[in-house]
């Protein structure tokens, strides 16, 4: 068992009391004194809502061997932590992500990257899900995919594991880079490039720099890559990339898709193809984009070794991430999607476009909240949104926020039963009102929106798809 004793670095300022470390006993790292456990080394990091140090005094309480703090929270705080093994260092997160990066280093294993635009969960958890068919895998939980994130994941790194499966994000140019660093992936997939984080990112070109960092670091550690062909921008960051596979639904790939159809809650049915060998699969998530997702897991598990009929089992037995286009049966009757985990243009287009997909003899309703961090480009996003819902099929709009506004505002003009709401407590109650069996529901927008509120007020009496 590696003992985490063994990857704390000397690049500390201070070590109170003076003394060897490698005579500490370590089981583990926690900043969180929530869910400390007895041995756990704690690091305090200071982040926007809570700062870890007002918790040091806490940790040692519950059991912390060692709290590791900024040095100049411990020249002012001596005398707190008289009596324990504190290290002192100049930046605790870039610590954390210096720990992470010397455990990771503990295991030679394959450690897989999921990074892009829209998808990057869903398709995370899929590549898992193929993966474990036959070997014993680490993924992330969650979306835990920052420099806080990963480091906490790789942590949980044991020597039964045989592969690692790291989702990572971006809403900053360096991010990825970064993370990158701390991890060395070996391999390294990109989902798609997309209208994400425009506030930061600006444009479609500033995106493909950002998520493009992880093809940068794959092509200068000379690690393997999976393309999408299908993708434009991706193809364009691929280019020099020497160890790549190939996939896609169009063109000349190593692994080809082909949907042959969408049942009646628009779960697809596709075949895969590899060395002339065809597998049919049928998902248990809707939407002809969900596809994309499973095609890229595929590519993973022929690369890994496994067969059509495993990678087969590992897609048709995967469930849909909670609140990533999760089908949700009332006892009601009407089926909700709850999509509420975050939203961009794409990915809320997508989600339209599936909802029209489904099969009902009941109406269409969506419920969309503001679409955040687009910057300038936001009432023109938003704008996009009520022409797509204007153009399609949807009996009812009902929209939330100030941004969603712009939305309304065009699909109001020819859409009667398009209503704007200023509060998701009213929009529950009118949907209470509304909702009868057969109906079918998406309820999508970003984090800050809360839009899980409505499915649970929605989803009392419910159960997930089978």
């Amino acid at each position: 068992m590696i003992a985490f004793k063994d990857i704390l670095t000397t690049k500390w300022d201070y070590l109170y009391p003076s003394g060897n470390t490698h005579e500490m006993d370590s089981k583990g790292v926690s900043i969180d004194t929530r869910t400390i456990q007895q041995g756990n080394i704690y690091i305090a990091i200071k982040g926007e809502q809570f700062d870890g140090h007002n918790f040091v005094l806490e940790a040692f309480k519950k059991g912390a061997y060692l709290c590791i703090v900024n040095t100049e929270w411990a020249e002012k705080n001596r005398k707190k932590f008289k009596g324990h093994s504190v290290i002192a260092v100049k930046d605790t997160t870039k610590y954390l992500g210096d720990l992470c990066l010397n455990y990771r280093r503990k295991f030679n294993i394959p450690v897989i990257a999921v990074g892009g635009s829209n998808g990057k969960t869903t398709a995370k958890e899929m590549i898992a899900s193929v993966l474990s068919q036959k070997y014993k895998v680490l993924k992330t939980e969650g979306n835990l995919n920052n420099h806080i994130g990963v480091p906490l994941t790789i942590f949980n790194l044991n020597e039964e594991h045989e592969v690692a499966v790291i989702e990572i994000g971006t809403n900053h140019h360096g991010e990825l880079k970064y993370l990158c660093k701390i991890l060395e992936p070996n391999f390294g997939i990109l989902t798609n490039i997309g209208r994400e984080h425009l506030e930061f990112f600006k444009n479609i070109a500033g995106v493909a720099r950002a998520e493009g960092e992880l093809f940068d670091y794959l092509k200068k550690s000379s690690q393997f890559g999976f393309v999408n062909i299908d993708d434009s921008n991706i193809i364009a960051k691929a280019v020099d990339l020497k160890k790549k596979l190939t996939y896609g639904f169009k063109g000349r790939v190593s692994v080809k898709g082909k949907l042959i159809g969408l049942d009646k809650l628009a779960l697809p049915t596709f075949e895969v193809s590899y060395k002339g060998e065809t597998t049919k699969i049928k998902l248990k998530v809707p939407g002809q984009h969900s596809v994309s997702n499973a095609l890229s897991a595929a590519s993973i598990g022929f690369q890994f070794g496994l067969t059509g009929k495993e990678i087969k089992k590992g897609l048709e037995t995967y469930q849909a991430y909670s609140k990533r286009m999760e089908v949700v049966n009332t006892i009601e009757g009407y089926i909700i999607i709850n999509d509420c985990y975050n939203a961009n243009p794409d990915s809320m287009v997508a989600a339209i476009n599936t909802l029209e997909q489904i099969k009902t003899k009941g109406r269409k309703i969506t419920v969309l909240g503001d679409m955040a961090e687009l910057g300038s480009t936001s009432k023109k996003g938003h704008e996009e949104i009520g022409k797509a819902i204007t153009n399609s099929k949807i009996d009812y709009f009902l929209s939330i926020g100030k941004d969603m506004e712009h939305a309304f505002n065009i699909a109001s003009e020819q859409m009667p039963n398009a209503i704007h709401f200023q509060s998701n407590k009213v929009l529950i109650e009118y949907l209470q009102f509304l909702m009868e069996k057969e109906d079918v529901v998406l309820v999508k927008g970003s984090r800050s929106m809360k839009m899980e509120e409505i499915v649970s007020a929605l989803s009392i009496n419910q159960r997930k798809l089978n």
